[in-house]
């Protein structure tokens, strides 16, 4: 079975007997098979075409927007982290996936969380986000500035 190939704007086939063929936005093509056609011993060949995901047409989920509110705040003060994610394909489900190297998350696994600051610890911290659709997954973060006061 052929599989949709997105993004390919060419396709030049060339038939070289042993040898392989690799395509623009393909990962590998296969062919076999002989046949006799009409007598004449032609050469027939089944063509496979596979994309770079190993065939599967998924499309990864995309980070629209991600927002820290306040982006300053005092030790042990508290921001509420926001993501906006689309995914192209419309019956994958988005997974979040939050996590930050010090400090606790209120919601680690939805696309809206608190993130409360350490009481003992100023500076930038990173707030990090996965965002998956359970075959692919897109990760962005953002700072948050935690100060004495």
């Amino acid at each position: 079975m052929l599989k949709r190939i997105s993004n390919l704007k060419y396709l030049i086939i060339m038939f070289v007997l042993g040898s392989s063929l690799v395509l623009p936005g393909c990962s590998e093509m296969a062919g076999s098979g002989t046949e006799t056609i009409l007598g004449l011993g032609l050469l027939a060949w089944q063509l496979g075409v596979f994309d770079k995901n190993g065939g599967d047409d998924n499309d990864p989920p995309q980070i629209l927007t991600l927002t820290a509110v306040p982006n300053t705040i005092p030790l042990g003060g508290s921001v509420l982290v926001t993501v906006v994610a689309y995914d192209p394909d419309s019956s994958d489900t988005l997974l979040y996936a939050w996590t930050c190297g010090d400090g606790n998350l209120s919601a680690p696994t939805e696309s809206v969380t608190t993130w409360i600051a350490p009481t003992d610890n100023t500076g930038t911290f990173y707030i990090n986000i996965t965002v998956s659709d359970g075959h692919d997954s897109v990760t962005s973060q953002i700072p948050v500035i935690v100060t004495q006061t």
